[in-house]
């Protein structure tokens, strides 16, 4: 079932509801929004989820439906300690009608990672009554980010811009306010708009048109430029060309007064065009590249996203087609789908898009079809950056696979079956042994208990060939070496045991400090029998002092970049040598592998860590090893991976990390 097709379910659901062209309007507007949308009935149950949910927080919105949602993404508080549901300001909006705006709350991934939301909830009413609530959240780090980067764009505008909430107390004052009225931030922040700049006798005049803005239309904004007279500070009067604009931020309105002298008009120019931009970016929030296309791919136009997405000014791609920006591989996916009334009201595609600086963006974009009344048809689409999430996507199915577990798993098993095998041979002969043994003992017995008088040459005969009987000298000699063979195997599959554990073990959430010497170790013991196939393997280890690292995610590295060393060595079609040396460099302990592979030509070198890049055959690597391995080396420990190859000569990668683990500040 679709999730339109769903919330069509929830909406004839509700008692008086009716669906026609408008609803469906409306309910593919939910669809496609970027901010998450769910809703939930009076006892707290979800009975619709939009597709944001399940981008931002990994779950399934269908799977949702019918769950206590908020024992699922809000039972805990960003400390760890427990969310009432009873005091949950979600539950409190279904159950008794009563909305909240909340900032900086944590819900909770499917994986188990926090997410930082702002969130507000409002009633859900069917025929008068209260059927549940609506809560809308969004990635509460956008809003950070924005607001931090509009703080720095407002303190260098050149136009006196003061921000102002709907019931008319200053918000924001930039500079260039300070510097046009003369009152410092500080002073004006948190009072009165009217009350800090109208000259007494316009007060009533002004608060008045003021009242008016939050009714206005739309459509009416920007409202303006308009000639008003202003006070300033030191009680003098100027003539300001004003341009108010208007958002929404949580239901509630917020205004932006742009104020310029009129007098300095042609020298500030150029400032008009910053103020109208300051009004485009205000208004265009949302981190998604929102663009409108032709039906042949051309852009007609680009939100200020681009910059960030692709590393393209909007101005850099208006007029430019989309497809000269698609993997040649991802063209197939935008094939014509129809021209005009037949074209699909909404598309969800997955492709590469290149940078400006000639990398591959992975994004995942939503294509709406825009129909105007004359029968013209645009595309509207909505396209987010998901690079980092395939990233994750391939690091979470290494971690379960370890991208070549088939391989590891018939190595670990001949490793584990060799000694097992002849532990078990050993334990047999033992038993057959002990068999033996014990008819000898027998034997003794009976000769000792014998009423016969036998003299003491023929007792002596009689044991002899009864030694003879069950080749005591033969088991003389074999059991001890059975026995020893038998503890060596023991401890062979011991050591094995304990290097998978050493390897895997998933105990420790946190860097702790260790022996990596002890890790890298455990990492060449499950890697063995891959690497025997090849390769030669000398290590040197040098006496490390203890290091602060995360063992698992380490192993992974070390383990990445030991399959890689084999596969270059594979490559050549003959037996070469892997090197893995340990040694210390100041703070610094350094772990390198180097293999005799065909080494790394130079116009691919620069390209070995991207994502998805690989040289391998189809089938035989999927281009995440090296890119995992460098992000868990210089995002989770604060070191360096390093590469040094020449044609011909084989490989050199160099682990350097920090021996007191990643600071604080990285």
């Amino acid at each position: 079932m679709s999730p339109l097709s769903r919330f069509a379910d929830i909406d004839e659901s509700l008692p008086g509801s009716s669906s026609g062209p408008l609803d469906l309007h409306f309910r593919a507007l939910v669809e496609g929004m970027a901010e998450a949308v769910y809703l939930v009935d009076t006892s707290g149950i979800c009975i619709y989820a939009n597709p944001a949910v399940g981008e931002l927080l990994g779950h399934d919105p269908l799977a949702l439906i019918g769950t206590d949602i908020h024992a699922l993404v809000h039972h805990s508080h960003s400390d760890g300690s427990r969310y009432a549901k009873a005091a949950c300001p979600i539950y409190r909006t279904a159950a008794t009608g009563v909305a909240c705006e909340v900032s900086d709350e944590v819900l909770w991934r499917v994986d188990g990672t926090p997410l930082l939301v702002d969130y507000r909830t409002r009633p859900l009413y069917a025929n008068g009554r209260l059927a549940g609530g609506v809560v809308t959240f969004a990635d509460a780090t956008v809003r950070r980010d924005a607001v931090a980067q509009l703080t720095g764009i407002l303190d260098i505008a050149g136009d006196a811009v003061i921000g102002v909430d709907d019931e008319g107390v200053v918000t924001d004052w930039n500079r260039a306010a300070v510097t046009l009225l003369g009152w410092p931030g500080e002073e004006a922040v948190g009072r009165a708009a009217v009350d800090l700049i109208a000259p007494e006798r316009h007060r009533d005049d002004y608060a008045s048109r003021f009242d008016a803005l939050h009714g206005a239309p739309d459509r009416h904004f920007p409202h303006g430029p308009v000639e008003l007279v202003v006070r300033r500070e030191d009680g003098q009067e100027i003539t300001l060309e004003l341009t108010v604009g208007r958002l929404s931020w949580a239901e509630r309105p917020l205004f932006h007064f742009i104020l310029r002298d009129v007098t300095e008009r042609q020298a500030t120019a150029r400032s008009l065009e910053k103020s109208e931009a300051l009004h485009r970016l205000l208004t265009e929030q949302s981190a998604d590249l929102i663009s409108r296309h032709a039906l042949d791919g051309r852009f007609l136009y680009v939100s200020p996203a681009s910059d960030v997405l692709l590393g393209l000014a909007p101005a850099d791609l208006v007029g430019r087609n989309v497809l000269e920006l698609v993997h040649p591989d991802d063209l197939p996916t935008l094939s014509p789908r129809g021209t005009g009334a037949d074209i699909p009201d909404r598309v969800e595609l997955t492709v590469r898009l290149r940078h400006r600086d000639g990398h591959w963006v992975w994004a995942e974009a939503v294509l709406t079809a825009l129909r105007s009344e004359d029968g013209t048809v645009e595309l509207q689409a909505h396209t987010r950056d998901i690079t980092d999430r395939q990233l994750r996507d391939a690091e979470f199915q290494q971690a379960s696979r370890l991208e070549s577990v088939d391989r590891l798993a018939a190595g670990l098993a001949h490793e584990i079956n060799t000694p097992i095998q002849f532990v078990g041979d050993n334990a047999r002969f033992l038993a057959e042994c002990c068999d033996d043994l014990v008819q000898l003992v027998l034997q003794y017995r009976e000769l000792l208990g014998s009423s016969d008088s036998v003299s003491a040459p023929e007792l002596q005969e009689r044991a002899r060939q009864a030694e003879e009987q069950v080749e005591f000298g033969y088991l003389q000699a074999e059991i001890p070496s059975a026995i020893t063979q038998t503890l060596e195997g023991i401890d062979r599959v011991h050591a094995i045991v304990r290097a998978m554990r050493i390897f895997s073990d998933p105990s420790e959430a946190a860097q702790v400090y260790g022996d990596l010497n002890d890790a890298l170790r455990a990492t060449l013991v499950v890697a063995r029998n891959q690497l025997d196939s090849v390769a030669d393997v000398h290590v040197e280890l040098a006496d490390l002092p203890p290091v602060q690292f995360h063992a698992v995610d380490l192993n992974r590295a070390f383990l990445n970049l030991l399959v890689n060393a084999a596969d270059a060595i594979e490559e050549t079609g003959r037996r070469g040598t892997i090197s893995v040396v340990t040694s210390v460099d100041g703070g610094e302990v350094i772990v390198s592998v180097g293999d005799t592979g065909p080494g790394i030509p130079d116009d691919v070198l620069p390209k070995i860590f991207d994502p998805f890049f690989t040289t391998k055959v189809v089938g035989k690597g999927a281009g995440q090893g090296l890119a995992v391995a460098r992000s868990i080396v210089q995002d989770g420990h604060g070191g360096a991976l390093l590469v040094s190859s020449r044609p011909g000569q084989g490989s050199t990668f160099s682990i350097r990390l920090p021996i007191h683990g990643l600071s604080r500040s990285e």
